[in-house]
């Protein structure tokens, strides 16, 4: 059954609409980082914690204080922001 507004469009001349073709994921959301791009964060205070990525969505996993975990660079900015954490 055909639409009476796809034949007012093909009559006024307007071509019918096509879709897009599909475009890739961009590199920064389909692939982590190189190791050599991740960057060091260390925990500052006597805290255990965790934080998910939100970009990678990787789990860095603090234990205490001068506990380190490599970032992948997408989650940087995410994590500076964490008083408990600086980047070293």
């Amino acid at each position: 059954m055909n639409c009476c507004g796809r034949r007012r469009a093909l009559a006024a001349g307007i071509p019918p609409p096509t879709a897009a073709p599909a475009q890739p994921l961009p590199r920064s959301l389909s692939q982590p980082a190189p190791r050599s791009m991740r960057c060091v964060f260390e925990c500052i205070v006597g805290l255990r914690f965790s934080a998910q990525g939100p970009v990678s969505g990787r789990r860095y996993q603090f234990t205490g204080p001068g506990s380190r975990a490599e970032v992948d660079p997408r989650d940087v900015p995410y994590l500076a922001q964490m008083r408990v954490l600086r980047r070293v």
